[in-house]
């Protein structure tokens, strides 16, 4: 009722009687521009992060089987000269003995077997 009264309070409602309703028009435009930047901005993060997850998953599973292969023949290497340790060398010839010491010997560069062909290179 004092609304309807007032001079001053009636000639604001009947001046801007459209502004009100263009405004709250524009403020919820605006939140939901924002509301789409920023939606859009979660989900390109969520895949970078998903990115660097699938990277780090399949980074971290190579290095795992790397390590094992390493190891697997580091392993089977000491096998391999136990077994020829325990070979008879009685029964073998000269030669056929310096074969097999020639390619169980080291290297002290790169503690590998030795190879003549390093020399040439």
């Amino acid at each position: 009722r004092l609304l309807e009264e007032d001079p001053d309070v009636v000639y604001v409602l009947e001046s801007f009687d459209g502004y009100l309703s263009d405004g709250l028009t524009f403020v919820l435009e605006l939140l939901d521009h924002e509301l789409d930047a920023i939606l859009e901005e979660a989900i390109r993060l969520n895949e970078v992060l998903f990115g660097l997850y699938l990277v780090t998953i399949v980074v971290a599973f190579w290095w795992l089987l790397f390590r094992r292969a390493v190891a697997y023949s580091q392993a089977e290497a000491v096998s391999a000269r136990a077994l020829v340790r325990k070979m008879p060398l009685h029964a073998l010839h000269q030669s056929e003995i310096d074969g097999i010491a020639e390619f169980f010997m080291h290297d002290d560069d790169d503690d590998g077997p030795a190879d003549d062909h390093d020399a040439s290179v």
